[in-house]
């Protein structure tokens, strides 16, 4: 029960883990469907959630992408992803924004 939001941790060996979130403007319920985009882009992470630029950190660029998650710190939540699409650059501000737009 409640709201969640939307949280994406980087991590690169030797560095302290970044985080980007929705912060508490931005919360969803279980069942929402929603669209995110989430953009590498030499030292900065974006975060984009149902047309709305959320978030930027500020990463040290490390290695590709190897792993990712979707998980609660204490139960599993039954994520579903619909589409799943990784793009070979990065994508422009209003391309991720044109994109999660619901």
């Amino acid at each position: 029960s409640g709201n969640h939001k939307v949280i994406v941790q980087y991590r690169v060996s030797g560095q302290a883990d970044v985080y980007t979130d929705t912060g508490s403007g931005y919360d969803f319920a279980i069942g929402d469907r929603i669209k995110i985009a989430m953009r590498l882009d030499g030292t900065s992470l974006d975060l984009f959630v149902n047309g709305v630029k959320q978030s930027t950190a500020t990463i040290v660029q490390g290695d590709p992408i190897e792993v990712l998650r979707l998980m609660d710190d204490s139960v599993e939540l039954g994520h579903f992803f619909n589409d799943f699409q990784v793009f070979s650059s990065s994508l422009s501000d209003a391309e991720c924004i044109a994109l999660t737009t619901v």
